[in-house]
């Protein structure tokens, strides 16, 4: 309690110094402390010819870039200036001028066509641009470019819809003659007998024209539907079944899916870094044959041998080796393989020449068990050879030799080509369509392998 003989004293007006209970008498006046200084507030700014709204703008803009030190503070104006000293004087106004040193910034107030002022920013940065685009992020899904059936259904509900979607992968916005390559051509109003001419080769063209569509009576749209399925099953999809959904023979299914293949070659993809390296065999085991197709000799000449190799967490090259031997197996190495990456392999002693080649070479050896040792292992490429085991057994059943390279090119492509089965995995396998032709006539050519007859 206060004594008697001070005076009161407001409590807002004076703060009292806390001690430990029990709560001794207040000071007298004279020994109290001086109040603090208030809270130093953001300045205000006097310019006549401003609206209200531009004032609490460019308020907002001080006091956010930091009202508890004035001292340091940048006011940010142009096209109008506005000016403050720093401390808690008067705003600058021509009565109260400031001096060199005090601080000193611009704004930029930004007007529409009508004189009205739209935003007012920082000077030096540009107004955020009017824009009806929404940035919207993109799902798992769509990031895997994976899609359903009823979502392809929907995007492509019709063949002119699908044949748009092949003319804008192919050629974009401007169509070109697959014969002469010139660009003066036109479309056909009637269709008929094609799409389009051109004028100086007077050539009747369509987007099918030298690509692996050539000379078919099958729709676009069925195409990509085919090319959607064998994305969707990592394990391949069988004629039988593709033509159950076509609603197509087995025979012209067959064809399809070979034409299919035959675009989805590797080309020039070469590895590099840490490479992994495998070979593997196909073929049947000759105790299941009958006694009358049983095959003497090695079992390596019974079966057709197959090389991969993976890019650490990257893509796989693979390939027929023919022969089998280890000169070949070599080549397909070097063809796969840029020099100077180390390679990884199991025992097999073709792989001990590699460093006469410029290769870095480590391996493991499965015969006593070993299958990780440090950075080398081959588990990435067998995983790979697990695919294309389970496609050869439980999908096609059949591979005859002198089509084996093309089902291990799909399952090649469509490792390296992700798990996606939508519109962008579809249009990489259009694009390498063009300048390719497989017809029926070569691909059921009687030219049997040597190793094949036996």
């Amino acid at each position: 309690m206060p004594r008697q003989d001070d005076k009161p004293t407001h409590p807002d007006s004076v703060p009292w110094i806390r001690q430990p209970s029990p709560i001794p008498a207040p000071p007298s006046l004279g020994q109290m402390a001086a109040p603090k200084k208030p809270a130093k507030t953001p300045p205000t700014f006097v310019v006549p010819h401003l609206s209200d709204d531009v004032f609490a703008k460019i308020n907002e803009l001080v006091s956010h870039s930091g009202a508890e030190d004035h001292n340091s503070d940048e006011l940010l104006t142009a096209g109008h200036s506005a000016c403050y000293n720093g401390e808690d004087e008067e705003p600058v106004t021509a009565e109260n001028p400031t001096t060199a040193e005090d601080t000193m910034a611009t704004v930029d107030i930004i007007y529409d066509e009508n004189g009205k002022v739209v935003e007012v920013v920082p000077a030096g940065q540009d107004a955020a641009p009017e824009t009806d685009e929404t940035v919207v992020k993109m799902t798992k899904k769509e990031e895997k470019d994976l899609i359903s059936l009823r979502q392809f259904a929907k995007l492509i509900p019709d063949e002119n819809a699908a044949i748009a979607f092949f003319e804008q992968k192919r050629w974009g916005d401007t169509p070109t003659c697959p014969r002469c390559g010139s660009e003066s051509v036109y479309r056909v109003k009637s269709g008929q007998p094609m799409s389009h001419r051109c004028r100086p080769c007077r050539k009747y063209f369509s987007v099918r024209i030298g690509t692996l569509m050539e000379d078919t009576n099958l729709p676009v749209r069925d195409w990509l539907l085919a090319i959607f399925h064998i994305h969707s099953a990592r394990k391949g999809v069988s004629s039988h079944y593709l033509a159950k959904i076509l609603g197509i023979t087995q025979k012209t299914a067959w064809f399809l899916l070979h034409r299919v293949r035959e675009a989805m070659t590797q080309g020039d993809l070469r590895l590099g870094g840490i490479v992994e390296v495998d070979e593997t065999y196909l073929g049947g085991s000759d105790s299941n044959r009958h006694q009358n197709k049983k095959q003497n000799g090695s079992w390596r000449t019974r079966r057709l041998m197959v090389f991969g190799a993976k890019q650490r967490n990257g893509s796989v090259v693979a390939s027929v080796v023919w022969g089998g031997i280890t000169s070949e197996l070599l080549d397909a190495v070097r063809g796969a393989i840029i020099p100077g990456s180390t390679v990884m392999s199991d025992g097999e002693i073709a792989y001990r020449y590699l460093p006469n080649f410029g290769f870095g070479h480590e391996w493991v050896n499965h015969s006593v068990g070993e299958y990780v040792r440090d950075q080398a292992s081959t588990n990435g490429i067998e995983s790979f050879w697990a695919l294309l085991k389970r496609g050869y057994m439980g999908t096609f059943h059949v591979m005859s030799w002198k089509h084996t390279h093309r089902y291990v090119n799909e399952f090649a492509f469509r490792h390296n080509a992700g798990p996606g089965n939508g519109f962008r995995t579809i249009a990489c396998v259009l694009e390498k369509m063009g300048g390719k032709r497989l017809t029926w006539k070569v691909l059921t050519a009687e030219n049997r392998l040597p190793a094949e007859t036996k």
